[in-house]
């Protein structure tokens, strides 16, 4: 099994905490965070066994399927993608989502 960066996201959503609100918990920078829910990095052993205990699960459910995103979350998680993206590619995922659009 592989390791779901989704799953961290999701938890730590869920549990109301911004990237920067979990990382000063974790004792690392927000784009460690970043990076670990985006799947760049991967945590480390000691930042795996943090992140169970804050989020409440066990070390073994971030390595389980994520579970299936509901249409509300769908357009939670493109909206954070969304707002991660520079201008530039910015008007060019509308671009893309436009002509998605028309072929519907």
């Amino acid at each position: 099994m592989r390791f779901s960066p989704e799953i961290v996201r999701a938890l730590r959503k869920d549990s109301g905490l911004t990237q920067e609100a979990l990382a000063e918990r974790l004792g690392m920078t927000s784009q460690a965070v970043s990076n670990i829910e985006t799947g760049r990095n991967d945590p480390s052993a000691n930042t795996l066994a943090a992140l169970a205990r804050l989020l409440d699960i066990s070390i073994a459910a971030f390595f389980s399927d994520p579970r299936p995103l509901s249409e509300a979350q769908l357009l939670r998680q493109a909206e954070v993608i969304l707002s991660e993206l520079s201008e530039r590619d910015l008007r060019l995922a509308v671009k893309l989502l436009s002509v998605i659009a028309e072929q519907q």
